[in-house]
């Protein structure tokens, strides 16, 4: 029978009561949608870009920041006069007692109105602000670490984000069914037949379930809610039906009442995990447990519900959900928030568990949407693996942010998912997409090396994608395309053969040349087979090239590359090898125009 929490369990939360609900109850009428007032116009001087931090600007212009977000600030403390940060690496640098006498003091601070004050894990107050004279009094108080406003303005949930001017998204998503990346069948071993985005067999996502189906792992994910409502993919019917059987999915609230309004976490859901029932899209980890965790629809919300979801997702509640080994974080914000960052840092290093962040998705030339070159927050934290999307064709989207020199792969985007009270398919684009799948794929790595370490699997996953180790990809606008077979140990391929893709022949010299061509092969669960279109079987071979192969139609050099250890058909690597002649004769000799080893 399917796993399923049924009961409403209070448990002890950052900030109060954290509501566990029965994931897949189909008693629980549908919420009404609550009516949402317009949001406020966005002052955009206060959007400061990745890598930018509340504790650079001036009291002036943090005020502004502040006052925007209803005033409300979230004040981090630490040791009296110290410069080590109030927390380290996730752990609390100050003592008990300075955190009280601390507190004391911000008590007595006529200008500030504490409204929380975090006494379980992290040294967080939260209060009300009255003015710009006590921001900058309270700013320079020996022991207050930093003051930032504690509401997120952008947090990149398309369609349900704060956008008035503009909005600065990680996803974007069509709600009248399937489109982008076309849809393609694929058959489970007892006959069950789902479907993925074509895009994904490129990725070796087929071939990665014969490794790892991310059976005993919980997945945690950070965003808007799951619709347990939706008869597609979370209803008790589907969610652990078919070879999913057995997983437990718990939808987790951070703040109560609260109801689904955006589908923006059910999709990133089933990229992550949907069940593989024989009747819709499959997720990359469909024998995961689940835990979705709902932080905020996106209109302005709180930073501690962020922070919140990501403790409640790390953290687990005993009988209801394990604690998340991999948690997926398909949201972002233009500044960067110490109290979500420290609570990263508590889980990251200290929990062992594995962060992925979508890069950021946002409307290009646009005056808010700067630095694209990296990611936006929290991804560009470098204890969080960044993903950034590709085309189907390999292309760049032309609004996706890039994840600069820090740890980061690539997936494909324009994916096929399910959406918000609907049983048709509707796509989900952007970073968002991308992070979805590399949130399942990494997953099914802790799945299958239970022993490797959150940093052991981030560098699998980019010491196994790109060209070195292509499969059945093509060149992509960044060199990091994942390759969810060889993350798992399955065959590495290199992406075409080693060897010139161009021959010029000018006159004076031999009449023809000797051209190698090499295949790299490394990993796999078995002998690897070679063979070339020459019938040879060595990893390398040499053909001789005339004068008279010059014409219309270039050479093809192809071998195809087997795993004997498994009953998967061979890889086929192949390139086009152009014959120029430049000799006005039968005769001369020739030159290599790189790629190549030698000729």
């Amino acid at each position: 029978m399917p796993k399923y929490n049924k009961a409403i369990v209070h448990a002890a939360a950052t900030a109060g009561a954290l509501l566990v609900l029965a994931a897949c109850d189909a008693t629980r009428p549908a919420a009404p949608l609550p009516i949402q007032a317009a949001p406020p116009l966005r002052s955009l001087t206060t959007q400061q870009g990745p890598g930018q931090r509340w504790s650079d600007l001036s009291d002036t212009a943090l005020w502004a920041a502040i006052s925007e977000r209803d005033s409300v600030v979230a004040i981090g403390l630490k040791t009296p006069g110290s410069s080590t940060r109030g927390v380290v690496r996730g752990r609390p640098t100050l003592s008990r007692a300075d955190w009280r006498g601390g507190i004391t003091k911000l008590q007595n601070e006529r200008s500030l109105s504490i409204s929380r004050i975090d006494s379980t894990h992290l040294p967080v107050i939260e209060g009300r602000i009255l003015n710009i004279e006590g921001l900058s009094r309270i700013r320079r108080l020996p022991f207050v670490d930093f003051v930032e406003p504690a509401r997120m303005k952008v947090t990149y949930f398309d369609g349900c984000d704060d956008s008035s001017g503009g909005s600065s998204n990680s996803s974007s998503e069509s709600s009248s069914g399937a489109s982008g990346t076309p849809v393609v069948g694929v058959t489970s071993p007892t006959g069950l037949v789902d479907s993925i985005a074509a895009s994904l067999l490129t990725m070796n996502l087929d071939k990665a379930w014969q490794l790892s189906t991310g059976e005993g792992v919980t997945v945690g994910v950070t965003d808007t809610g799951l619709d347990t409502d939706n008869p597609s993919e979370w209803s008790p019917t589907y969610a652990s039906a078919g070879e999913s059987n057995g997983r437990s999915v718990v939808a987790v609230a951070t703040k109560i009442p609260w109801s689904v309004v955006c589908a923006h976490g059910t999709k990133i859901t089933g990229l992550v995990g949907a069940p593989r029932d024989g009747r819709n899209i499959v997720g990359a980890a469909y024998r995961a447990n689940i835990v979705n965790v709902y932080q905020a629809d996106g209109e302005n919300p709180d930073v501690t519900l962020a922070a919140n979801a990501i403790h409640a997702a790390a953290t687990g509640v005993p009988g209801v959900y394990a604690p998340a080994k991999v948690i997926v974080m398909a949201w972002g914000e233009f500044n960067w928030y110490d109290n979500v960052s420290n609570e990263i840092d508590t889980h990251y290093y200290n929990d062992d568990v594995m962060f992925v962040g979508a890069s950021g998705t946002c409307l290009l030339g646009l005056s808010y949407c700067p630095r694209m070159d990296t990611a936006v927050f929290p991804a560009e934290k470098e204890e969080v693996l960044a993903v950034s999307g590709a085309n189907a064709d390999g292309s760049r989207p032309g609004d996706m942010y890039d994840f600069g020199t820090k740890s980061g792969v690539l997936a494909y985007t324009d994916l096929a998912s399910t959406g918000l009270h609907t049983t048709s398919l509707d796509n989900i684009s952007g970073s968002s997409a991308s992070t979805g799948i590399i949130g399942g794929i990494a997953t099914l790595v802790r799945s299958r090396y239970p022993s490797m370490t959150n940093r052991d699997v981030m560098n699998r996953l980019m010491a196994t994608a790109g060209v070195w180790c292509a499969g059945n990809n093509q060149p992509a606008w960044r060199d990091a395309i994942v390759n969810a077979y060889a993350a798992l140990g399955g065959i590495c391929i290199q992406g075409s053969p080693i060897g010139p893709s161009q021959v010029i022949f000018y006159p004076g010299s031999r009449a023809d040349s000797v051209i190698t061509y090499a295949v790299h092969v490394s990993q796999g669960m078995g002998q690897i087979s070679i063979r070339w279109m020459t019938g040879e079987t060595t990893s390398s071979i040499q053909i001789h090239v005339h004068p008279l192969d010059a014409g219309p139609l270039p050479i093809q050099v192809w071998a195809d590359i087997q795993d004997l250890g498994t009953s998967n058909p061979p890889f086929r690597k192949s390139m086009l090898v152009h014959v120029i002649n430049n000799t006005g004769t039968s005769s001369g000799g020739g030159t290599c125009r790189p790629p190549m080893l030698h000729c």
